[in-house]
């Protein structure tokens, strides 16, 4: 304590108001939300991004099978034209570049389609012939697709696109079934024995493959396709995507004309992509 002229003098006490705390409460951004995407969205970013994808397919289609004329015991035996349903499967992988509203793809993709045609021819006399069964035709594709995409629409972390392109398809490899059973008297003695009966059934496949030596216009075809895609992305760099599409094959003079069979086609892919620049 201080005593001047006689007075006690007490310290000065000072008072200090703290300052009023401000409470924030976190609210979502969307521009925040919008920015972040912007690095690698091919709707916002302002470069191209380079990605690569993998994907499995399936589809619907159908192979229109030409007239076709047969002779048969000295008579001519015709089979109208037909267009044969069959599902197929497959997949590929993909490498694309994707700009903020245009994007480019290709890759390559394999699938399986397999055809039922259903034709029976007889062969020979009343007396003795055989029946061909024409059972079913597999075929092994390989097809490069290239691919202009659109985009449509971008919200949030969704992405919707349109797309159309032509796909170059090599056939590499055909299976022809065929199963014949033949119709000629034997003795009793031996149609009785089940060897006997299994050689009156005979099944065939015929193969051609893509070094078989035939012409590499038989075995190639164009199409032309449009669609749409839907894609999510689940983090900056990867997205998960559907995309359903129909093409339809392009025949052009001497090439694309699989000696006048021609596919249709309904297919779905369901995939991942990733940005790898």
């Amino acid at each position: 304590d201080e005593v001047t002229s006689g007075h006690r003098v007490l310290p000065e006490i000072i008072f200090i108001k703290p300052p009023i705390q401000t409470l924030h409460v976190p609210v979502f951004d969307n521009d925040a939300h919008q920015k972040l995407y912007s690095s690698f969205s091919p709707k916002l970013g302002p470069n191209p991004k380079k990605r690569i994808g993998i994907y499995a397919s399936a589809d619907i289609n159908v192979l229109h099978f030409p007239a076709d004329n047969f002779f048969s015991a000295g008579e001519q035996v015709t089979f109208s034209a037909q267009d044969l349903p069959a599902l197929g499967y497959g997949g590929g992988i993909s490498l694309g570049w994707f700009g903020r509203r245009l994007g480019f793809e290709t890759g390559i993709q394999y699938s399986h389609k397999s055809f039922k045609p259903g034709r029976q021819l007889l062969i020979g006399e009343s007396l003795e012939n055989s029946k061909v069964d024409f059972q079913a035709v597999q075929i092994d594709l390989v097809t490069i697709p290239l691919t202009l995409t659109y985009h449509v629409k971008h919200t949030g972390n969704l992405r919707v696109y349109t797309l159309a392109g032509v796909g170059f398809n090599l056939i590499a490899q055909a299976n022809y079934d065929l199963n014949i059973e033949n119709n000629y008297p034997l003795p009793l003695s031996i149609t009785q024995s089940a060897s006997a009966l299994a050689a009156n059934r005979e099944a065939h496949r015929i193969r051609e493959h893509i070094l078989d030596g035939a012409t590499f216009t038989s075995k190639t075809h164009v199409t032309a396709f449009v669609g749409i895609g839907l894609e999510n992305y689940i983090t900056p760099v990867l997205s998960l995507f559907v995309q359903p599409s129909y093409s339809h094959q392009v025949p052009l003079n001497g090439f694309s004309t699989n000696n006048g069979k021609n596919f249709k086609n309904l297919n779905i892919r369901i995939g991942a992509r990733t940005t790898i620049q």
